[in-house]
């Protein structure tokens, strides 16, 4: 609600360009980046190494909270399941990253990202949306 944008999504990428054109951010790095977030909201020298505060890190995570989007990793979670995280959508991928809490700490970190979501011009969009809450109950069932 009432976000603002200030760049738009580049539109004309066509759905079989090379992911290395599209991204360069891999599935350890979020997941790095998230462990850096909730180890630095603790502790300020983790949070330097990143380059950042132990204020900034908190903020971090408060705006993951602050997700709204429902559609990934909560949707097939019990109902208040706390989950920090972030998605992404392109025109051939779909990901999701974030923290998952219990009893109010961290106690997971799952990152999962899709590609090549495009066959025969048929989107593959819906199954992975599907795969992905899939994955995220399975993560919260270990909770």
């Amino acid at each position: 609600q009432n976000t603002k944008h200030l760049y738009s999504v580049p539109t004309n990428f066509k759905y079989d360009t090379p992911v290395h054109q599209l991204n360069h951010t891999t599935v350890r790095d979020v997941m790095h980046l998230l462990e850096l977030l909730e180890k630095g909201s603790r502790n300020e020298d983790i949070a330097q190494r990143a380059m950042l505060t132990t204020q900034d890190c908190v903020m971090a995570l408060r705006i993951l909270n602050w997700q709204q989007d429902d559609s990934l990793f909560r949707s097939m979670l019990p109902l208040g399941a706390q989950v920090a995280y972030k998605h992404g959508l392109g025109a051939r991928n779909l990901g999701a990253a974030g923290l998952f809490y219990s009893s109010a700490k961290p106690k997971a970190i799952l990152t999962v990202m899709t590609d090549q979501l495009i066959v025969k011009n048929q989107s593959l969009h819906p199954d992975a949306s599907y795969m992905i809450t899939q994955i995220a109950k399975m993560v919260w069932g270990y909770l």
